[in-house]
């Protein structure tokens, strides 16, 4: 048996190919936004402490050694940029950063 394509079934299975990465696209968004909600409620419950950058420190260094369960290295280098006010990843030795607490 042969089975031939037609229009109608070329459009069908375009249609459902749109859906599903659609759908995927959606799924993704969402989970993003839930993960992103769910780290700053882990960090808005922590304290902080104000440390002063050293030679050589960096924004990963520094999120690093300060990690918290939960919040991914990333997440937490895009939190010291929003809560020091940082337009940009140059950490100056001397400055001050407020950075989480870790429990301990």
């Amino acid at each position: 048996m042969t089975v031939k394509a037609t229009k109608h079934g070329n459009g069908r299975l375009m249609l459902t190919l749109v859906l599903c990465l659609s759908f995927a696209t959606l799924l993704t968004y969402m989970t993003d936004m839930g993960r992103i909600r769910l780290t700053r409620e882990i960090l808005e419950l922590r304290p902080t402490v104000e440390i002063n950058v050293r030679e050589g420190d960096t924004l990963w260094g520094i999120a690093r050694s300060h990690s918290i369960e939960g919040v991914s290295t990333y997440d937490l280098v895009e939190w010291l940029y929003e809560q020091n006010e940082l337009s940009n990843s140059c950490l100056t030795p001397g400055q001050t950063l407020r950075v989480p607490v870790a429990p301990d």
